[in-house]
């Protein structure tokens, strides 16, 4: 036994020996061959293939200074690029010469490994030996010594963010572009790959094989976070897949339809739908027939804000120089386009754009001379008492690199964003990355009212109209004399009632109120007389909503105006037992509708909700109780957001459950009712028992949620007690 063990010992180390003498031993053939493979792969721009047989050459020749160039140069294209400086700056030092050619490409390799000093110092000796006959890239010289500066001025600019390459599960040797949030299942995320590769044989005209060409497309792909990871990616359904460029672009509010666009040349992009279905496709998408006017440009980013509205970069004629951004917009007359102007768009390239939820602020890349190399990622404000966008703040390190940062975009929460880059550490190509915030984005926290930048206009100039109430567009129903106007709540006996002759003339007045006030934030809040309340119970409540907001939206109404809620049977009107009799016409009553104002305080004339008058024996105190605590700051715990009925048993363990439905289509499902934070600290630690654990507090004031970015000092001196929810964030 002994001996056997010795015997392998032996062998192991003449193997290794063997390998570690290897690379001497190769012929001069073999070490030739090695050169010539390269110089070929670098020919055909197959740079990683290339570099391996360059690195075992150098490693035989080191001083061929021939060979350690290419190796620089597949260094350069697979995104090492402290190596190719490297390189390259021992191929100056060896050269008798000084090459302008060579120092720039040190320069640039310097400058994309984050070196911005030594860069600076070898585009300036570029200059001073480069004459005139290379214009072009003199001033590129020139423009990138402007951009070293920034990136020596922008270091860890974001500090409470934490960059992560989403690794080799997703990211390949090629490029991986848009990554974008699934709409309905949570921590998946779908992009577009060039990792696929086929071969195409080529004969000549007496059917000989000549050659195998191999070609490359952007195809579609998924991956989702699994036991704490992202997942390998998987591609989309082969149908949808073709031999085109397909590149996922966004999807519709409800998630149900992808937009993606097929590129079959370089110079046009075409927009596709497909009914989304990742597990099979009949066909490979349809055209999209009533898309905005692209005018058969090449679009780079195509992101919708909602069904309704998108921006996009393209470089349509008649912009300001490359690609610029631009806003679709859908009215009565079709998709109208609007170029964003300066100053964003420049004489560069703006590509990528994605409009925050707040409907006011754009993020975007940008190659100008503001960015600290490549395309940088940069953010942009719309000022409304200005009614103009802010200069464009480049959002630094870690964020953006020297080189491409590019397809930012935000989660639904604002607490992450994913990007594509090809900085140096990643898998190759352009790869994408996840941004973790510490504290996420106050412009994903709300909508802003008017919800889009390009409404400010318009409601300004309405709104100065309502300071005249002898304005002639005014219906005179919905003006008083005394300035008041009453809603009426809507009533129903069965579930098919809701648009009955005794409720359509109310919805029809409450449709011109809106209209008259498209400022005005309209609560459609669903009563039952179900007690206790079950899902199916605030399910139903929250359809009956969905029934009358169509019916107001049939009418004008923006749906940006309208609150979906289902309280289901938590807060009867009129008590439905009196001693032992059921009291029936009680039931009827708590089977309604009330439509209220969130933001009374906006409008010129005062709105009231109009109950039925009951009399003390049969009124129920615990409406008037939910009405006043509701009005005032008090915390929900929201526990789960689905495109579904929720069907476990929380509404039923926990008091005040509540449904609302949000602008994306999804329902929101919350318990508790607390006026302070303590009480619904307790409530969210009995929720999380239950195993629900990324339940959390959601403050409230007058029935509208907070945002984040909302609590400001005033509103903490108004409310005290939300310091204790902010240091709870924090």
């Amino acid at each position: 036994m002994m001996k056997s063990a010795s015997r392998q010992s032996f062998l192991f180390l003449a193997v290794s020996a063997l390998l570690f003498f290897l690379p001497s031993c190769l012929s001069g053939q073999d070490v030739k061959d090695l050169f010539n493979m390269g110089k070929e792969f670098i020919k055909q721009a197959k740079y990683w293939d290339a570099l391996p047989r360059l690195e075992e050459y150098i490693a035989e020749r080191p001083d061929d200074v021939v060979a350690r160039r290419m190796l620089a140069l597949a260094q350069s294209h697979t995104n090492n690029y402290s190596g190719a400086a490297a390189n390259y700056k021992k191929v100056i030092e060896s050269s008798r010469k000084a090459d302008p050619e060579l120092i720039f490409a040190l320069a640039e390799a310097q400058h994309q490994s984050e070196d911005f000093k030594e860069a600076i110092q070898q585009y300036k000796k570029y200059i001073s030996l480069e004459d005139d006959r290379d214009l072009p890239q003199r001033l590129l010289a020139i423009a990138n010594i402007k951009r070293c500066a920034i990136g020596l001025s922008s270091y860890d600019m974001e500090l409470d963010a934490v960059v992560e390459n989403m690794g080799v599960a997703v990211n390949t040797k090629q490029d991986e572009i848009i990554p974008v949030e699934s709409p309905n299942v949570d921590n998946r995320v779908y992009f577009s790959s060039l990792r696929n590769t086929r071969f195409v044989d080529e004969f000549d005209d007496r059917g000989k094989l000549v050659s195998i060409k191999m070609y490359r497309d952007f195809d579609m792909y998924s991956t989702q976070i699994e036991n704490g990871a992202w997942s390998r990616a998987a591609p989309l359904n082969t149908a949808l897949n073709t031999q085109g460029d397909e590149i996922l672009q966004d999807f519709s509010s409800d998630g149900r339809v992808a937009i993606f666009t097929r590129n079959s040349d370089a110079e046009t992009s075409t927009v596709f739908v497909d009914t989304f279905d990742a597990e099979a496709a009949p066909n490979p998408g349809e055209i999209w027939q009533h898309s905005p006017n692209f005018k058969d440009a090449k679009l780079e980013g195509l992101h919708f804000f909602s069904d309704s509205v998108a921006v996009f970069s393209s470089n349509t004629h008649g912009g300001f120089g490359g690609y610029d951004l631009f806003v679709a917009f859908q009215d009565d007359a079709g998709w109208q386009v609007a170029n964003l102007g300066e100053p964003i768009n420049t004489m560069y390239d703006e590509i990528s754009p994605f409009l925050a939820y707040d409907g006011r602020t754009v993020f975007y890349s940008s190659n100008g001379l503001q960015s600290m190399g490549g395309f940088d990622i940069f953010r942009a404000t719309f000022d409304d008492q200005k009614q103009d966008w802010s200069d464009a703040v480049n959002l630094g390190r870690p964020i953006n690199s020297s080189v491409n940062d590019v397809f930012y975009r935000f989660t639904r929460d604002g607490g992450t964003a994913y990007l594509s880059s090809d900085r140096s550490g990643t898998e190759g190509g352009l790869d994408l990355y996840s941004i973790y915030y510490r504290t996420p984005s106050m412009v994903q926290a709300a909508r802003s009212i008017p919800m889009l930048f390009t409404q400010v206009r318009d409601f300004q100039l309405f709104s100065e109209t309502l300071v005249d109430n002898s304005q002639p567009n005014v219906p005179d129903d919905v003006v008083a004399a005394e300035q008041e106007f009453h809603i009426p709540s809507l009533y129903f006996r069965a579930e098919n009632q809701m648009l009955s002759p005794q409720n359509v003339p109310k919805l029809e007045t409450i449709a011109r109120l809106a209209k008259t006030y498209p400022h005005a934030i309209l609560e459609i809040a669903s009563h039952s007389d179900e007690n206790p309340t079950t899902n199916f119970d605030l399910y139903f409540c929250i359809r009956r909503a969905e029934e009358v907001a169509s019916f107001l939206i049939e009418n004008g109404v923006s749906p940006s105006s309208l609150l979906l809620r289902g309280y289901g049977g938590s807060y009867p009107l009129v008590r439905t037992q009196i001693g032992d009799k059921l009291n029936e016409t009680g039931k009827w009553f708590n089977r309604r509708i009330d439509v209220l104002v969130q933001n009374q305080a906006q409008l010129p004339i005062e709105v009231i909700s109009d109950l039925p008058e009951v009399s003390a024996a049969l009124q129920d105190e615990t409406y008037p109780r939910f009405r006043a605590r509701t009005k005032a700051l008090h915390y929900r715990i929201h526990f789960a957001t689905l495109d579904q009925m929720y069907k476990g048993d929380i509404t039923t363990s926990f008091s005040d459950a509540m449904i609302q439905k949000n602008i994306d289509g999804q329902y929101i499902y919350s318990v508790g009712l607390h006026s302070s934070f303590a009480d619904a600290l307790a409530m969210l630690s009995e929720v999380k028992e239950t195993g629900i654990y990324d339940a959390e507090i959601v403050p409230y004031e007058a029935g509208r949620q907070l945002g984040i970015g909302e609590i400001d000092a005033e509103k903490l001196a108004e409310h005290p007690d939300l310091k204790e929810y902010i240091l709870f964030l924090n």
